[in-house]
């Protein structure tokens, strides 16, 4: 059976990390859970210790720096980026598990995913992307994103960046091979939606998304270091 270890980067997510701790010890009581702290202030660290999960201290509050400080941590043959407001259970590791096993040429991929609002406006955003997923086979960190580990190393593991981090990893992944959007959906908060207002927030990110796109965030960044 292919080993799977979960990945979970974490800042301040006292309130939301203990429900997802808790359905992932409940698929498979010895499922490997690391937790890489990005240097919370809150109870993250007590409430990742206290669930069981080993907790990796991260000199660096970058995403990207974390996931893969976490998949180096990882021992199993897959790695599953889970989002520490992202709830998934036994049926999505069933999927994932079929998926590897049936297609050794499988890299990876991610799950659609699903707002836990009742936000038409929200709903259709999640169509798009599922759309998105099955087409360009993008993926963002909220889809509970995972890769065979020998796939991370090969296409140069997460870029060690805050924002755009998954999407740049997954537009990797695919030119390296195939991947998979899985059902069923996974279940994401929708609050950084609900504070910023739902319209404002999908709109922000669309033209981020356009800059990035377009070469702008790796320029930004690149002047950034110099």
């Amino acid at each position: 059976m292919t080993s799977v270890g979960v990945i979970i980067p974490a800042r301040n997510e006292a309130e939301e990390l203990p429900a997802t701790l808790a359905r992932l010890c409940a698929i498979e009581p010895k499922l490997s859970v690391v937790m890489v702290d990005g240097g919370s202030t809150d109870a993250t660290v007590a409430i990742a210790r206290s669930a069981g999960a080993e907790v990796i201290l991260s000199a660096v509050g970058c995403r990207g720096v974390q996931i893969n400080l976490g998949i180096e941590a990882c021992r199993a043959d897959v790695a599953w980026v889970i989002h520490a407001d992202t709830w998934v259970d036994a049926a999505h590791l069933a999927s994932l598990r079929a998926a590897m096993e049936s297609n050794p040429r499988l890299l990876g991929g991610a799950f659609c995913r699903s707002f836990r609002s009742a936000s038409p406006v929200l709903r259709w955003t999640c169509r798009m992307a599922a759309l998105r997923n099955h087409t360009l086979g993008w993926h963002l960190g909220d889809q509970a994103m995972f890769m065979r580990k020998t796939a991370w190393a090969g296409v140069g593991r997460f870029p060690e960046w805050s924002r755009f981090e998954d999407l740049e990893f997954s537009r990797r992944l695919g030119r390296a091979g195939v991947v998979a959007s899985l059902k069923p959906w996974v279940s994401t908060s929708a609050r950084r939606f609900e504070r910023g207002g739902s319209v404002r927030v999908i709109v922000g990110d669309f033209f981020l998304t356009l800059q990035y796109l377009a070469g702008w965030e790796a320029r930004r960044r690149l002047r950034s270091t110099q």
